[in-house]
Parts: C-alpha cells; sequence; structure tokens
C-alpha cells in the first residue's frame, strides 16, 4: 500500500478520534454545570428558604455562568413544575439533565 492511500485511511480515524474525545468532553462538562445548577436552586428553595424567585436567579447565575442557556429554560420548568423541593432534589437535577441532553445543548 502506498503511503498517500494509508494516510487517506489514518487521517479521518485520528480526526474521528480526537474530535470525538473533544465532543464528549463538552457534553460532561455541561452536564455537570447543569446539574450543578439544579441542585444549587434546589438547595437554596428547600434547605436555606429562599424564594422560589431567589432559587431560580441562582440556577440561572450559575447556568449562564457556565455557558448554558437551555439549562436556564430547564431549570425553569422544573421550578414551575414544583420539582424544586427537599424530598425531590435529585429529580429535579436529573430533569434539568435529561431536558438538556433532548435539547442537543
Amino acid at each position: 500500500m502506498s503511503g498517500s492511500v494509508q494516510w487517506a485511511i489514518l487521517v479521518p480515524v485520528i480526526l474521528l478520534t480526537v474530535l470525538g474525545a473533544i465532543q464528549v468532553g463538552l457534553w460532561a462538562y455541561g452536564r455537570t454545570v447543569a446539574s450543578h445548577a439544579a441542585i444549587a436552586a434546589a438547595e437554596e428553595a428547600a434547605l436555606l428558604g429562599a424564594s422560589e424567585a431567589d432559587a431560580r436567579a441562582l440556577g440561572t447565575e450559575i447556568a449562564s455562568g457556565g455557558g448554558l442557556t437551555a439549562a436556564i429554560d430547564a431549570l425553569d420548568a422544573a421550578v414551575t413544575a414544583g420539582e424544586i423541593s427537599g424530598e425531590r432534589l435529585n429529580t429535579a437535577a436529573h430533569r434539568v439533565q435529561l431536558q438538556l441532553l433532548s435539547s442537543g445543548a
């Protein structure tokens, strides 16, 4: 096999591996930021006794600071649905994450 044929086969594989690793890293970062925003908002509302508006503001601040705009909408939906409470802390975080994953953010 000639050198150019070998490179023609090898370069796409290398690019796919590198770009795939970058995409996985971005996905993991977005998931972490979304989870942190949901949990912080839930803790603010349920454990610290803050108002719904204060919890929403904290979650929005964390999500926008992490560069996630879709997380803000998902967090608002979780707060509106009443999932932000002490006993439903994990449910709210998972709902935000699922909405982000389904929206492709």
